[in-house]
């Protein structure tokens, strides 16, 4: 009884509050729009207009949204979706965004792609929380019309079919070639259209085995030459490795003259812009026409694809991506290629008109004493230099010699290698090169080596592409990712080859023009010219370049002293902070003054300054270029007879 009465009154008690909850949440869901959200209005006529002004804003604002990022897994098709994204509901991937109407958004009318934008909802389910609808809640009809035209205009139909996977080809890939036998057999069986079997390269075994019309995916990662160097290692080769080894530049040669449909593929080829075309020219070599090689690079695959009608050939209509090399790519060794054409777009690899320069040489250096005769083999992408019996390895850039040789040569005690210039070897050195490199990143510096490797490794670093640098500075971006943390970075840019005189004495000096657009850029907190910060604690004597022989012998100054060029190369360091845009916790303050804590989830750079360095070149480039105008409108009568200072 007492029992009785407590839940009764209890009840009574807590009534209240569960019905002022109830009208909260009412409230609330109310608020958030009650079921609207939830009544996906499907189909609809709405025309949207598809006129350049409104396609080219769509892109514009679709680019500023940055939708590829989310909307893009890595190697996959832009905007095709399929990223996969952690979440405390488990992992959700983001959907596809192109025109293909069976994925993507190729049956949403307008109205149902505004209500998705607007409220996360499709007709599929809610998309948050992978989508953030919130940010686009408020964006206006016009927009979102834009937007929705242009996704619409991504891709055709003969491009849809490579992220359409049910109508894609069927391909198997398969550890051994019984399993090849056995998949052939299961796509003749079920009547697969277009089913091909990535093979394993010992297809030459079972082809009397394949059903007809089953296509092979032919590899070309032949096996090195087995090490048989003693008598031991000789025993203790297996008969089944030497066979794979003797017959695998057959393989395409039986497969072709099986009558099999065949494509060549990288898959397996560790370096394939050194081995595969050497591969290639061994099986046509033993046997494999090349008509049949270049019917598997081109025609074949088109067919594969399914559409041989726009891809494969060259032909008016036909998307061709051509190769423009100075001999046969199937026949000779020393074929080169000189341009690469994608999509129109023209790469060039070596120019057409580059210099053959084999021979014997004899240089003049300047301020240094080195061997007066080399002996320069090969080609201008691949050279081979000599001084005597000692070896250096030389390039072509811009149209001059750059030589790395060891410091011996030209005087040194030590081992170590210098990089010069022979300029007047193929031509005369023209005008200001800018070039820069990252010098620091977070707590890690980096040494300086070399500018050769800068563009090609992703921190802009002056290190060989084998350096452990390299491999440290990932280490240490990584974990600075996985603590949610940010770091700067140090960045130095200079210019070579510039005139004495640029410049002027106070209002436009140089070297605070410089500062001024290098403080434009985001995230800069720090400009330094030459010793910068360091000549705080440089004297005088130190400081002061002096001019000795008819040359500097330091340059503190950077190339810029009283506002004006010294004809010095322009030595320019910039610190960049690190980005306060963390997922961590940080404490501040709202608009009422009340204290806050932030933190920021979504996509961030650990260093944003990573991608600073092509950004310094051309702010610096653009100073020098704007100075060197003013020179020639202020100076062009001005005649000066002091002799030039070598830097």
């Amino acid at each position: 009884m007492k029992l009785r009465r407590v839940l009764v009154v209890s009840s009574m008690v807590l009534l209240p509050f569960v019905l002022a909850l109830v009208a909260v949440l009412g409230v609330l869901f109310a608020r958030q729009g009650g079921f609207e959200p939830y009544r996906v209005p499907h189909g609809g006529s709405r025309v949207v207009a598809g006129d350049a002004p409104t396609l080219a804003r769509g892109e514009y604002l679709a680019r500023i949204g940055d939708c590829q990022a989310c909307h893009t897994t890595r190697g996959g098709m832009p905007f095709a979706g399929c990223r996969a994204f952690a979440t405390g509901f488990g992992t959700l991937y983001s959907p596809n965004i192109t025109p293909d109407a069976q994925h993507g958004i190729g049956d949403w009318s307008a109205d149902e792609f505004a209500h998705v934008m607007r409220h996360g909802v499709a007709r599929r389910g809610v998309l948050y929380p992978v989508f953030p609808y919130a940010h686009f809640s408020r964006v206006s009809d016009a927009d979102l019309d834009a937007i929705y035209a242009w996704l619409r205009t991504l891709y055709d139909d003969r491009l849809l079919v490579l992220c359409n996977f049910s109508a894609a080809p069927a391909e198997f890939r398969l550890p051994d070639e019984l399993d090849v036998v056995r998949a052939a057999r299961i796509a003749d069986e079920f009547g697969l259209k277009r089913a091909w079997v990535l093979g394993i390269g010992t297809e030459y075994r079972v082809l009397d085995q394949l059903p007809a019309g089953i296509g092979l995916i032919v590899p070309l990662n032949f096996p090195k030459a087995p090490e048989v160097g003693d008598a031991e290692a000789a025993l203790e080769l297996g008969l089944a490795e030497l066979e794979a080894w003797r017959y695998a530049a057959y393989n395409p040669v039986k497969v072709a003259q099986s009558g099999h449909a065949f494509a060549f593929t990288l898959a397996g080829i560790d370096k394939p812009e050194d081995r595969f075309w050497p591969a290639l020219r061994k099986s046509v070599r033993y046997g494999l026409s090349e008509d049949q090689a270049l019917a598997a690079l081109t025609t074949t695959p088109a067919a594969f694809l399914g559409d041989s009608t726009r891809l494969g050939a060259i032909a008016t209509g036909q998307m061709a991506n051509l190769l423009i090399a100075d001999d046969s790519l199937l026949r000779a060794d020393d074929a080169r290629i000189y341009e690469v054409w994608t999509d129109g777009a023209r790469d060039q690899i070596v120019a057409l008109d580059a210099p053959e320069i084999a021979g014997r040489w004899a240089l003049n250096w300047t301020d240094v004493n080195g061997p007066a005769e080399w002996t320069i083999e090969g080609k201008p992408e691949s050279l081979k230099i000599k001084a005597g019996e000692i070896e250096a390895s030389a390039q072509l850039k811009d149209g001059r010699l750059l030589i790395t040789a060891p410091a011996k040569l030209f005087g040194a005690a030590d081992d170590t290698q210098v990089t010069l210039e022979a300029a007047r070897v193929v031509a005369e050195r023209y005008g200001v090169t800018v070039r820069g490199y990252c010098a620091q990143i977070g707590d890690v510096e980096i040494p300086f080596e070399s500018h050769d490797s800068v563009n090609e490794n992703p921190f802009f670093a002056p290190v060989r592409n084998d350096s452990p640098k390299l491999a440290e500075l990932e280490q240490y971006m990584d974990e600075l990712r996985k603590s949610g943390d940010s770091c700067g970075a140090k960045i130095y840019v200079e210019a070579t080859g510039l005139p004495v005189g640029w410049g002027e004495p106070l209002y436009d000096r140089l070297d605070a023009d410089i500062a001024h657009a290098m403080m434009g850029l985001n995230a800069v907190k720090g400009v330094e010219i030459g010793a910068g910060f360091r000549s705080v604690t440089q004297k005088g004597t130190e400081h002061s370049d002096e001019i000795v022989d008819g040359k500097f012998v330091s340059n503190n100054a950077g190339g810029v002293l009283g506002g004006i060029s010294t004809g010095q190369p322009v030595t320019v360091n910039i610190a960049i902070k690190p980005t306060s845009s963390t997922r961590l916790d940080r404490v501040s303050i709202d608009k009422a003054g009340q204290p806050v804590t932030l933190n920021t989830h979504g996509r961030h750079d650990p260093c944003v300054g990573i991608r600073a360095t092509p950004i310094a070149e051309a702010l610096l480039a653009l100073v020098l270029i704007e100075h060197a105008l003013r020179h020639r409108a202020q100076n062009a009568d001005v005649v000066v007879t002091t002799p030039v200072v070598k830097a």
